[in-house]
């Protein structure tokens, strides 16, 4: 009996194992392909409708992040609680959940929709200063439409991403969005029409969820049974303890997200904007291939704890740590050595300064830590501890990019944001996650992250300092500048953590997966 017991953990651990690596390596290539076709995206946008479109799309963007608030936590809430039962293969559980996933996310579609069509008429008001010949209302409810619409199906993917398959969703999500890409770009070329490019992408999001919706129903077949299934008091009352953990976070979260550009367009201009988007297009595509790499263990983080022991726990939660530190460590030099060259030979003479784009690379090395926290934090249910979190991150975030904006200018306002994500929102999750679930110090936590920190500074210096000594601006020089940054900092990192415990298990792992993929 025993013998059998340890059979299926080991059949648990590398199943884990392989949807983890197949879920990373189908992030990975879809975000590779979806950044190489958004860059000719961008390009021929501002060169077709000029860099105030591209300043438009951005502010859309996040206004919409307040709109969102409408779901104030359902989804993750339930996807934690979808854990156990797919562990269990309890069909009755899943079934009950999914049930009530529906109805509560197709009431928050209804409200976002509602909400963006009262807002609609005073959206002139942000946009005055903008000389562009559309009806930047009419613009904005096809941007609603898109947003409030993704919530009537998107419940399905709940279900395959809790079941550690997300490399399913993967595949039909960055297919129909090249789909759509290539749509955009057609119709920019053919008739520079800014109502048809918002149309596909309302369309690419309508396929999307019914494609989604089909797969799922057809992997599930459970899903089609008709008959009331109610959700147990016991998964009810984890369900509503969780959400009010969410609330004041969903409140807080547009504070972070969403006020960026919307200062920016006052302390700049909408160009501005614009211009900063064609960097932050890059940063972001760069961050969610590791965000998602960290995101794609959340599956499998969930199930380890409801089936592992503590100490197994705590092993891989530290390997996991040293991967984010060595993914958006060697991201933040790249983009610190490449980013400003790419652009230049890309997009022409729309440039940042570098005292800007060190601080956004700070930010995403920020991030990914924060990431593998967050990973945790989703994973074991946390939510009720972190409630008051984005809430002060985001109040700290905005007074603090006022004031800096005001004193600084442009980079003060990304400086409020590191700020407010380094104290508030990073210092709680560390806090949470160390103390409250995995067992672990503090202190030795914040030690391990110096010595990333000082690996990755001296890392940094080198690259840069051997980057530097190639003057010229050219492909070649760019392609010579990434075969550096590919190589070099990657070999000081090695050296630094290859007889490390944390690595070992990373290793093992790592190569144990591969092998069964």
């Amino acid at each position: 009996m025993d013998k059998e017991i340890c059979t299926e953990q080991i059949k648990r651990k590398n199943m884990r194992s392989k949807r983890s690596i197949v879920n990373i390596l189908t992030n990975w290539l879809g975000q590779l392909l979806i950044m190489a076709v958004t860059l000719v995206s961008r390009k021929i946008f501002l060169k077709v409708l000029g860099s105030e479109y591209l300043g438009l799309n951005s502010l859309y963007a996040n206004i919409l992040g307040f709109l969102i608030m409408a779901d104030i936590g359902f989804g993750n809430a339930i996807n934690y609680s979808l854990y156990k039962p797919i562990a269990e293969n309890d069909v009755s559980t899943i079934k009950s959940l999914m049930n009530l996933y529906k109805k509560i996310y197709c009431a928050v579609g209804t409200v976002i929709l509602l909400l963006g069509i009262i807002i609609t008429p005073g959206i002139t008001s942000l946009t005055s200063d903008i000389a562009i010949e559309v009806n930047v209302r009419l613009a904005f409810i096809i941007f609603v439409f898109n947003t409030g619409v993704s919530y009537f199906f998107s419940y399905y993917s709940a279900l395959i991403i809790a079941d550690q398959r997300k490399y399913v969703f993967n595949i039909v999500h960055y297919i129909i969005q090249f789909i759509m890409y290539i749509g955009q770009i057609v119709v920019l070329v053919k008739t520079h029409d800014y109502y048809a490019y918002l149309i596909i992408q309302l369309c690419a999001t309508v396929t999307e969820n019914f494609v989604m919706r089909h797969i799922v129903r057809y992997q599930y077949p459970y899903l089609k049974k008709k008959g009331k299934f109610p959700v147990s008091k016991e998964n009810l009352k984890s369900i509503k303890e969780n959400i009010k953990g969410l609330v004041l976070n969903k409140v807080g979260a547009p504070l972070i997200n969403s006020t960026d550009n919307i200062l920016l367009s006052q302390v700049a201009n909408i160009s501005f904007v614009g211009v900063y988007g064609n960097y932050s297009t890059i940063i972001s595509a760069i961050g969610n291939v590791f965000g998602q790499a960290i995101a794609s263990t959340t599956a499998s983080v969930g199930n380890q704890l409801v089936t592992e022991t503590k100490e197994n726990c705590r092993n891989i939660f530290k390997s996991i740590v040293l991967a984010g530190s060595w993914l958006y460590g060697w991201g933040a030099i790249c983009l610190i050595c490449l980013l400003s060259n790419f652009i230049s030979l890309w997009y022409g003479d729309y440039m940042l300064p570098l005292g800007i784009i060190l601080v956004l690379c700070v930010n995403v090395y920020l991030a990914g830590q924060r990431a593998v926290l967050i990973a945790y934090i989703d994973a074991g249910g946390l939510y009720s501890h972190i409630k008051y979190k984005t809430v002060v991150e985001g109040i700290v975030n905005l007074i603090v990019s006022i004031a800096l904006g005001k004193l600084c200018g442009v980079i003060g306002i990304f400086l409020g944001t590191m700020i407010s994500a380094g104290i508030c929102g990073w210092g709680i999750e560390i806090h949470v996650v160390l103390k409250k679930m995995l067992d672990l110090d503090v202190k030795e936590y914040i030690l391990v992250q110096l010595k990333y920190c000082i690996v990755l500074i001296v890392s940094g210096i080198l690259t840069i300092y051997v980057c530097n000594r190639i003057q010229a601006e050219s492909v070649l020089v760019l392609i010579i500048k990434m075969c550096i940054c590919a190589v070099l900092p990657n070999i000081i990192m090695l050296m630094c953590n290859y007889n490390t415990k944390e690595y070992k298990i990373l290793e093992v792992k790592v190569k144990g997966a591969i092998k069964r993929t």
